[in-house]
């Protein structure tokens, strides 16, 4: 069952695509602007690790626990730039959720790019965070900018649900602030 607030009832039917994976949704969104930000500037496409810090439950709870995550993003291949993905979360309730999957940088602009992504993975659940099950999927979008050497900051909104493949399906959404760093600087 899907979990809302009372301020997002009359928004029900909205909330109800909610079901359908985010990540799917973002990456067709992301194919859609992909020829417009087709460049071929190297340092968009290299493998870099990623630090992030933010808050969970932000729609639903009260106690919204801090959360970090690192993740490690390969180089990016194919004319979409998916870049393979696997990390590591962990929240100030005990909660962890390890990771893979992939994203997709799509280039606004040289300095700009939003990244769509979806990642299944494994979660234990914490004090506060308990969403139905150890298998579960994470959708995300991110907007960065990126600065001097291919550092890239920004900013990112996540869900975390097991889709539906248990009877309890709370779910939850986070945001992160980011900071990603080329392994290989330039």
């Amino acid at each position: 069952m899907f979990r809302t607030s009372h301020v997002f009832t009359n928004l029900l039917p909205f909330f109800a695509f909610a079901r359908l994976p985010l990540a799917a949704l973002a990456l067709i969104t992301g194919v859609l602007f992909l020829p417009q930000s087709a460049k071929a500037v190297d340092w968009q496409g290299d493998p870099a690790i990623a630090l992030a810090v933010g808050q969970s439950d932000i729609l639903d709870g009260v106690q919204r626990p801090t959360h970090f995550s690192a993740e490690v993003r390969a180089r990016n291949f194919t004319r979409l730039h998916l870049t393979p993905v696997a990390g590591a979360g962990f929240s100030s309730d005990e909660a962890s959720f390890l990771y893979a999957g992939m994203y997709a940088d799509i280039w606004i602009l040289d300095w700009w790019a939003i990244t769509p992504g979806f990642a299944p993975g494994f979660f234990n659940s914490g004090d506060t965070l308990k969403l139905g099950s150890n298998l579960e999927f994470r959708s995300s979008i991110e907007t960065s900018v990126r600065f001097k050497k291919g550092i890239r900051i920004g900013l990112s909104f996540s869900h975390i649900s097991n889709g539906g493949i248990s009877h309890k399906n709370p779910g939850t959404e986070s945001w992160s602030f980011v900071c990603i760093f080329p392994i290989f600087g330039k």
